[in-house]
């Protein structure tokens, strides 16, 4: 009697932490998935609002999701959109994605709109994109510089010459090169091959029109790409 008496009891232990286990279990896979429809509902919503060619990827962050749910409040929502166009009629370009990283997100009840406390964003330019906008091969030169390329006809001749300039940010929130410096295979520069490079970097490239309401702080050139740094505050979004 003394010996079933505790072996009951284990039993009995035993059973109760596997059924805690499984309804922990289920909890999660519950949180899991409202997580998951709610990171659907969130990337249709902000491509209607932000009227997007495509279904961004919505990352809900923090855990458990179904608390933050209850508050209406979220603590990070990160939205990562591709193949966006910037620019104005003139000069378009490319960006191939873009990452927003909302902070401190109110809900309402009805899910029907959103609105962020502040946002940090980021957005890769491809030197290939940059190329086809300006028309002319752009590649990294190094030292925060690109460098373009192109055969320009000097007196019926075809001459190869390059030009380097560095990338800035204007005022305006434009992608403009200054300090061209022009080069042909170590000889004096024709007018022509000035010109034609002068006209190449001479135009600014427009950074308008990019979702989410983000703007753009600053820039850089590095070997893969122009990195774009984009701020963003109180962002609102409705169905």
């Amino acid at each position: 009697m003394s010996i079933s008496a505790p072996r009951r009891r284990s039993r009995l232990g035993r059973r109760l932490v596997i059924v805690l286990l499984v309804v922990l279990a289920l909890l999660v896979a519950a949180d899991r998935i409202a997580d998951a429809v709610a990171e659907h509902e969130a990337a249709s919503l902000l491509q209607r609002s932000q009227n997007l060619a495509h279904r961004p990827d919505v990352s809900v962050t923090g855990f458990p999701f179904l608390t933050q749910l209850a508050s209406g409040t979220f603590d990070e929502i990160d939205v990562r959109a591709d193949d966006l166009m910037v620019g104005d009629g003139s000069r378009q370009l490319r960006v191939r994605r873009l990452d927003v990283a909302m902070h401190h997100v109110h809900v309402a009840r009805d899910f029907r709109s959103a609105t962020s406390r502040s946002s940090t964003a980021t957005a890769q330019i491809r030197y290939s994109d940059i190329a086809s906008t300006l028309g002319v091969a752009l590649a990294y030169a190094g030292d925060h510089r690109v460098r373009a390329t192109h055969t320009v006809t000097v007196a019926g001749v075809s001459v190869p010459a390059s030009a380097t300039a560095g990338v800035h940010l204007s005022h305006s929130g434009e992608l403009t090169f200054v300090d061209p410096k022009v080069t042909v295979a170590g000889q004096r520069v024709p007018a022509e091959v000035d010109s034609y490079f002068a006209g190449v970097f001479g135009t600014a490239i427009s950074l308008r029109g990019l979702p989410f309401g983000v703007q753009v702080r600053s820039l850089s050139a590095g070997a893969d790409g122009l990195s774009v740094r984009l701020t963003a505050q109180q962002l609102t979004f409705r169905r």
